[in-house]
């Protein structure tokens, strides 16, 4: 009776095991080929077995191998390709055309016998760290280590070409020993290297533009260069007439040299520890977007010279003035030109205290510490880091408000006739739009009158009237440097009839859409019943969010997390069909979200086994994915319905096939009494 006593318990402890605990991923890899027999996308996890009737990997496609691919092995057959431990080479092993992404080693040694790095041959490899290249390589390709996790690798004498956005993106990048004497280094090369601390270029450089975008490193050229010359890691032109680039790690203060009459437009832009910054009196043009991701710089000085800061507006303002009510239906730093063109005006520059100007400028006068045209109707700059803002009475556009500021209130001179300040906010004259919101403020009560808050919310990425961020067409990016930080909770007065709060988050009059979660708020957050949409920036910089619940009443959502430092969990309810999921956290993107600079950490994502539409963009690659695994389902590049989705094989591929963790939900927990 024991016996039998115990078998049961044993049956039953077995099947609860099996109910209880999700089976874990183990998806295969997939290959799709040409006709000729050229393989052109690669998708899953695993290690890849290469048939003997492969003749190549399409090179246009290379970026399309969106596998977990651990190590290759091709068929000693195979008339044109060879693996060597689990690398994969042309037949002779003069190009090494793919190292596995999901490879655990964090050392490799490439082969005496390669001649050339293919294209995306290393881009997106998770552990590599230290790469040796061989002497006698000639060609790295284009994307070839872009978005890996490198820290330290050599370039050989015998390299004579480095592809366009060769280390794009490599963010872990430190050291780079360069013997080569290339001529040109250009297409992003090493954009986003932000740790890379110095590089050599050589003798033999005839062109480097557009190579070192939100790139640390001091450079240095060889003293018999006939193009450029450097100065404490600071790059010129050879004749000391154009500032080329000064160094994002660089620290301190720097007077630009009296011999540059030109700078380049990427020279200064993500400098993070400039402190101060002082113009020449050559200097006739300086755009204000040049100093995006300036974030520590606290001095600005400009020279009685300058004439244009931006769109050319100076000289003729009154084209600005003329699309006014154009401007108030835009909720971002827009400037329109005479042809209706718009430009984007967001300079991450939060620490600026002072802003001089030379003595007899003509177009531009300095009022309460701001930088204004010349009779003061167009605020250019202002000093973000003071304590208050005082607008001058004349002022009827204000460029760039969507900064992150130290201002406790704004101040407005009753006979201004387009501003108001009310409990220190700056709103329009109705006081129905906030203008700049006091980054100091903790606590908001939204007016009778106010029915736009737009300034309150980190709108990271923006549908606009001719496509989307990741599409076609026109783009914008506003208000994502936190401008309300500190902002912990959100009420109403009673005599709004366009917004309601609840537990100090922002919802519409009925309560049916989410508006704004304050930034500051701590802890998790579920969601009402009830609640029919949010605002997809709603979350956005929500730095102490731990988690978040969405109800099933949202049967289709898009919810932007970048900047939710905190947050570890999300749960997607029964009944919702579509989720667009961004985090913001890839490498490229970085440059536009300066002010979510930490990234974010999400350890669990729970999809309903209701969902039909599936996006997910920018989420950190350690997260797990618990979902049902359902082959019928298929995604869009935008979270919806539209002529852009396509079928996937399943929930699991799909998001393994984008380098997330994943676990199946197939299996739900029942609770049985015994």
């Amino acid at each position: 009776m024991k016996r039998a006593g115990y078998k049961l318990f044993i049956l039953i402890a077995v099947f609860l095991i099996l109910v209880i605990i999700p089976e874990k991923a183990d998806a295969k890899v997939y290959t799709e080929s040409r006709k000729t027999g050229e393989i052109f996308r690669i998708t899953g996890t695993g290690s890849l077995f290469i048939d003997a009737d492969v003749t190549g990997i399409e090179k246009v496609y290379a970026s399309d191998w969106k596998a977990n691919i651990t190590k290759i092995n091709v068929s000693k057959k195979n008339k044109y390709l060879t693996s060597k431990n689990g690398v994969l080479y042309n037949k002779k092993m003069t190009e090494l055309i793919y190292y596995p992404s999901y490879s655990k080693r964090s050392y490799f040694k490439v082969p005496g016998t390669v001649k050339t790095i293919g294209r995306h041959a290393f881009a997106g490899s998770r552990y590599l760290k230290k790469v040796v290249l061989n002497k006698g390589l000639k060609k790295i390709g284009e994307s070839a280590f872009e978005n890996s996790s490198i820290n330290t690798i050599n370039i050989p004498s015998s390299v004579k070409e480095l592809g366009e956005k060769c280390f794009s993106g490599c963010m872990e990048l430190k050291t780079v020993d360069n013997s080569a004497e290339l001529t040109e280094i250009s297409g992003s090369t090493f954009k986003n290297c932000i740790k890379l601390k110095k590089l050599n270029l050589g003798s033999s450089l005839i062109s480097v533009y557009g190579s070192f975008y939100n790139c640390g490193a001091e450079l240095y050229v060889g003293a018999k260069n006939e193009y450029y010359k450097t100065v404490d890691g600071v790059l010129y032109t050879k004749n000391m007439r154009e500032l080329i680039n000064y160094p994002g790690l660089k620290k301190g203060d720097y007077k630009l040299p009296d011999k540059v009459i030109a700078i380049n437009e990427e020279a200064f832009q993500y400098c993070h520890n400039l402190k101060r910054l002082a113009l020449n009196e050559n200097i006739t043009e300086f755009r204000l977007k040049w100093l995006c991701g300036c974030t520590s710089l606290e001095v600005l000085n400009l020279p009685a010279s300058l004439e244009i800061v931006d769109t050319g507006f100076e000289k003729n303002y009154e084209d600005t003035i003329k699309y006014e009510d154009s401007i108030k239906e835009n909720t971002y730093d827009t400037l329109y030109d005479n042809r209706g063109y718009t430009y984007d005006a967001v300079y991450d520059i939060p620490g600026l205290k002072k802003i001089t100007l030379g003595n007899g400028n003509k177009h531009f006068k300095i009022y309460n510490g701001a930088l204004y045209s010349y009779d003061y109707k167009v605020m250019w700059l202002m000093p973000f880091a003071k304590k208050s803002l005082k607008i001058h009475k004349n002022t009827q556009f204000i460029v760039n408000k969507r900064c992150k500021n130290n201002f406790r209130r704004i101040i407005v001179p009753e006979e201004n006739k387009y501003f108001a300040s009310y409990m220190g906010v700056l709103y329009d004259k109705a006081i129905e739009a906030i203008e700049v919101f006091p980054g100091k403020k903790n606590k908001y009560k939204i007016p009778p009158s106010v029915r736009n808050v737009d300034a309150i919310i980190n709108y990271v990425v923006r549908l606009s009237d001719y496509g989307y961020f990741y599409g076609w067409g026109a783009f914008y990016v506003g208000g994502c440097n936190d401008v309300a930080a500190n902002l912990k909770k959100i009420t109403v007065d009673k005599g709004n009839k366009y917004f309601k709060s609840s537990d100090g988050v922002l919802y519409n009059y009925d309560m049916t859409k989410i508006y704004a979660y304050p930034h500051a708020k701590k802890g998790s957050f579920k969601i009402p019943d009830g609640v029919q949409s949010i605002n997809p920036d709603a979350f956005s910089g929500a730095k102490y969010l731990t988690g978040l619940t969405l109800p099933s009443s949202l049967k289709s959502v898009a919810v932007h997390v970048a900047g939710c430092a905190s947050l570890k969990n999300i749960t997607f309810k029964e009944g919702i069909k579509t989720v667009y999921l961004y985090g913001g956290n890839e490498p490229d993107e970085i440059s536009y979200y300066t002010g979510f600079i930490g990234g974010i950490n999400i350890k669990n994502i729970y999809f309903p086994s209701t969902l039909y539409d599936i996006t997910i963009d920018g989420i950190n690659k350690s997260a797990v994915f618990h979902a049902y695994d359902k082959s019928a389902k298929h995604t869009t590049s935008y979270g919806q319905e539209s002529d852009d989705s396509h079928s996937i094989r399943s929930t699991k591929d799909y998001i393994i096939d984008n380098g997330y963790g994943y676990k199946t939900r197939n299996v739900r927990f029942v609770e049985y009494k015994i």
